[in-house]
């Protein structure tokens, strides 16, 4: 597998939807071009559990030290670095592994 430079994770994630997967967890975040991270959720017209911002993602450094940055406010924030593994990729941090896919435009998992 090979890390991600600061070019490749643009190309990457903005303006795209990930789909995460840790465990039993399950999660769909939209990296909205400017940097606004949105949790889709159900979709926006879902009276329950509609899509909202829960922060906002960019990427620091460069070349092979290119990383994604994820800031959730008061939730705190998860640095990451990525490797692509054929169509998935690995968001390793903080000793986690968070294994990802990425699907086009804004949109569920």
């Amino acid at each position: 597998s090979s890390r991600l430079n600061q070019t490749e994770l643009r190309r990457a994630f903005e303006g795209n939807t990930t789909c995460a997967v840790r465990g039993s967890e399950r999660w769909q975040e939209q990296h909205r071009v400017g940097g606004e991270l949105w949790d889709y959720k159900k979709g926006a017209n879902d009276p329950l559990d509609p899509t909202t911002k829960v922060g906002n993602w960019s990427i620091v450094s460069s070349g092979n030290n290119a990383r994604l940055v994820y800031n959730y406010g008061s939730g705190g924030s998860s640095v990451y670095d990525v490797y692509q593994n054929g169509a998935n990729y690995s968001f390793c941090g903080s000793g986690v592994e968070v294994i990802v896919t990425v699907k086009a435009g804004l949109t569920s998992c």
